[in-house]
């Protein structure tokens, strides 16, 4: 029996079906679109205050327009706040295995205190991060932790400042201006009379930044530098001589770029 040309094979006929269906789901979402849907606009945001006898800035390169920047600049202070508490009190304070084991290598006392700041910068850096905030820089005195980028184009940069000269209260101006790219930078400085006048490093974590360049200015710069390079430590020593300012670098500080 012959078939009839007005019908159309059972495969014809599901890819029309098919075809309106894709077209109406198409049309549904560009409608959807064009009614509902909102673009994610991003912005810059700041929050400055003090904490543990300095100042601290956070900036946020890209965060949502719309979201709740007051709350979590509350929950910023809050929590150091409670950590400059916890810090404070006699209570003996646990320390991270990371953290012991700088101390073990250094072989020097090392006041805990001293490496707060850094211990601090890590827990807001832990808080953003648990907001999904992916570009930040974060400074309490001079320790500082970085995220992504400033622009799409900018690394965040630190300076390292020269030594300071007592008989003048000027700014002495930047010794070096150093890209972060998703790094830790800390820096511990000496009195005056000492030769040594500062130490600062580069690390993944603050915490690590902070306690390296506690040890490694107790040490000086010869036993220091030594201690650095047998660890991987990007280090920069900066020595005063006379009127100049010698830079010091261990290895890895010259090729962590």
């Amino acid at each position: 029996m012959s078939k009839s040309p007005a019908e159309s094979p059972p495969s014809d006929v599901l890819w029309d079906v098919l075809r309106y269906v894709i077209v109406a789901i198409v049309t549904g979402v560009l409608i959807w679109l064009y009614f509902f849907y909102t673009p994610i606009n991003y912005v810059s945001r700041e929050q400055t205050g003090k904490t543990m006898g300095t100042n601290y800035i956070v900036k946020v390169a890209r965060f949502p327009e719309l979201a709740d920047w007051n709350t979590i600049a509350v929950a910023i202070q809050e929590r150091l706040d409670r950590l400059e508490q916890t810090m404070s009190a006699e209570d003996r304070t646990t320390v991270s295995n990371e953290i012991a084991h700088i101390v073990r290598e250094s072989l020097v006392p090392i006041d805990f205190s001293t490496v707060v700041q850094g211990f601090a910068v890590d827990c807001v850096a832990e808080l953003l991060e648990e907001q999904k905030i992916t570009d930040y820089f974060i400074e309490i005195g001079d320790k500082v932790r970085s995220k992504g980028k400033k622009t799409k184009e900018k690394d965040w940069i630190v300076g390292i400042e020269k030594p300071a000269n007592e008989s003048s209260n000027e700014f002495p101006g930047l010794q070096q201006a150093v890209p972060l790219k998703n790094q830790s930078f800390a820096t511990q400085r000496a009195g005056a009379p000492d030769e040594l006048a500062s130490v600062t490093v580069i690390a993944a974590t603050c915490t690590s930044a902070d306690a390296w360049a506690t040890a490694l200015l107790a040490l000086g710069t010869l036993k220091g530098i030594e201690l650095a390079q047998q660890h991987g430590v990007a280090v920069l020593f900066l020595q005063r001589r006379g009127n100049e300012t010698v830079e010091v670098p261990s290895k890895h500080w010259q090729n962590r770029r």
